[in-house]
């Protein structure tokens, strides 16, 4: 138990580290911006390009809120971690 405890923690931290990095957000904002763009300047009757980058705005999103799940998962698993370590201290 402890194993898979510890592994949602470390996947937490490195999310967490991941997301912290100017790079990584800027990236996300750019390209949310840019599939927003490109979409608005597709052709009217292109239904299937505005398609493509509904899907991928879709996607990038989907990425994001995964990572912050990852986060906070992360920060539950290591709670149950310290909560295991002061219950063993106890003994």
């Amino acid at each position: 138990m402890t194993d898979k405890l510890e592994a949602k923690a470390n996947a937490g931290k490195q999310a967490a580290s991941l997301m912290a990095q100017e790079p990584i957000r800027k990236a996300f904002k750019d390209l949310e911006a840019e599939y927003i763009r490109m979409m608005v300047q597709t052709d009217v009757d292109n239904v299937r390009q505005r398609d493509v980058f509904h899907t991928a705005l879709k996607v990038l999103g989907d990425v994001g809120r995964h990572l912050s799940m990852m986060i906070g998962n992360g920060k539950i698993a290591q709670a149950a971690l310290d909560k295991l370590v002061r219950q063993q201290a106890k003994r």
